[in-house]
């Protein structure tokens, strides 16, 4: 699958988010962290995007949570792999998948101290939550 990252990576922009999401939905683990690499490498928001996007294409529970996790993570420095600016959009691309759903809303049942650790994503919460009450109503359809 890095063949098909490599491929892709001088397509057109829409072509390389479905490509990327496509790598990850149907590779593993390694096509997984490939993925988070060229997220942390990544310079401009455009790519970081895509990219973020893609990390939650996977089909694998744990990477999923691994993701999430990734997400609220803070250095020393107080800075993480996914900006605090990017968190919002990484738990939306779990919670919009099938698989992901169900473990968006089981991350944030199972973690709530996580978010509210310092007040640091209290506010941010609600809309995790609407993010999993939207995501579950429109599988319902």
């Amino acid at each position: 699958m890095n063949l098909y990252f490599r491929f892709h990576s001088n397509s057109r922009c829409h072509s390389r988010s479905a490509s990327y999401c496509s790598a990850v939905r149907n590779g593993g683990a390694d096509e997984w962290e490939f993925a988070l690499v060229k997220f942390v490498e990544a310079d401009g928001d455009f790519d970081r995007g895509r990219l973020l996007s893609a990390l939650g294409c996977t089909r694998h529970v744990w990477l999923l949570n691994r993701f999430m996790l990734l997400a609220l993570e803070e250095s020393e420095e107080g800075v993480g792999i996914v900006r605090k600016h990017e968190v919002g959009r990484a738990f939306s691309a779990v919670a919009s998948s099938e698989v992901g759903r169900d473990v968006a809303f089981d991350f944030v049942r199972n973690n709530w101290r996580l978010f509210t650790k310092e007040g640091r994503y209290v506010w941010q919460c609600s809309l995790y939550v609407q993010y999993i009450h939207f995501y579950f109503f429109v599988s319902l359809k």
